[in-house]
């Protein structure tokens, strides 16, 4: 019985010793950090897909942008919790103080991309459809409809085709490029002066 006990706890040791040392997965990000006197506001633009290395790859995915996250002076935020070289290899940003004396954007000559934002709180994909009808100030996505189940009474219902208004107040906005490499990059910080 005691080698019985004592072979079952260098067992337990060996195993707990062993998922000690395994790799643990690395927490990935892209933070903005404002290192500037005053508050100010970000939106953050990137393409979500699900693993960018050619073999993987199954379907582009369209272009995103997020905002505004408002970060305090001597704060961070963070604006996307993915691992960033399996997704892209480009990020997006437009940040400017509260009452837009300052603005961190795209220089003449510098690389950048447009994006559809809304002057409010925003989650855009960027589809053909909001291409089409960002510059009339309203976003709206379109839900074909159909037949479900309510899964509490069992009855069946239907749900007529229709748009939903995601955004209003919309308009085009160039957002400074980040390249964040070839590498294994798991996390990016931006910070903002």
């Amino acid at each position: 019985m005691k080698k019985f006990l004592l072979s079952l706890g260098l067992t337990s040791l060996c195993t707990s010793i062993i998922l000690l040392l395994q790799e643990t997965p690395t927490y990935a990000w892209f933070k903005v950090c404002n290192k500037y006197s005053e508050k100010i506001q970000v939106v953050f633009g990137y393409q979500d897909t699900i693993d960018n290395r050619s073999s993987l790859k199954t379907k582009k995915a369209p272009w995103s942008a997020r905002g505004w996250y408002t970060i305090n002076p001597g704060r961070c935020i963070q604006v996307y919790g993915h691992e960033l070289w399996r997704r892209n290899k480009y990020y997006y940003y437009y940040a400017k103080t509260i009452d837009g004396s300052v603005v961190w954007k795209p220089n003449k000559g510098e690389k950048g991309s447009s994006f559809c934002i809304s002057s409010k709180k925003f989650d855009i994909v960027q589809s053909n459809l909001v291409k089409e009808k960002c510059s009339q100030g309203i976003v709206r996505k379109y839900y074909p409809g159909g037949r479900g189940r309510d899964s509490l009474t069992g009855l069946i219902y239907t749900v007529k085709p229709h748009y939903k208004t995601i955004a209003t107040d919309t308009k085009w906005l160039r957002l400074k490029e980040i390249y964040v490499g070839r590498g294994k990059i798991q996390n990016y910080t931006l910070t903002l002066r």
